[in-house]
């Protein structure tokens, strides 16, 4: 960086990089939110078989509410897999299934741990070299008029 007008473009591309890593973090925040939605899933799924047919469970309505249910059919389940699309399956299916999203969605956080990952290294590099490029400037003597 040789003058004001590199500087200040090196100063636009770290604003860039960290608004980027920022968003990146936001997207990850998402995936693990989706992850641990589905963990919660498969664990109700799996306790639920356990249960066997006619036994009383508790079922979730949300803001921490419950409805006191029968368990029926607990080998069958109703997955969505997109779209708005339902299918009924078998309760191993469906927690193969769920196994499946966690999977992918694990390799979706490895790819975007590693993207904001290298985009800080670029950033960190770019702020040093900023940084060294000011400390020169200042300990430059001011131009005589």
């Amino acid at each position: 960086m040789k003058n004001e007008t590199e500087l200040q473009q090196a100063l636009y591309v770290i604003e860039r990089y960290r608004a980027q890593a920022e968003s990146l973090a936001r997207q990850r925040q998402m995936v693990m939110l989706t992850m641990e939605e589905h963990m919660r899933a498969k664990i109700t799924l799996c306790e639920y078989e356990k249960q066997g047919e006619g036994r009383e469970i508790l079922v979730p309505a949300g803001a921490n509410t419950f409805l006191y249910a029968k368990a029926m059919r607990p080998e069958k389940v109703l997955i969505g897999i997109g779209s708005d699309v339902v299918i009924e399956d078998t309760a191993a299916g469906a927690v193969q299934k769920l196994d499946d999203s966690i999977k992918t969605l694990e390799d979706a956080d490895k790819r975007l741990t590693s993207r904001i990952n290298d985009i800080e290294n670029q950033m960190a590099e770019l702020s040093a070299e900023v940084e060294d490029e000011m400390r020169k400037a200042s300990a430059k003597p001011a131009p005589k008029k």
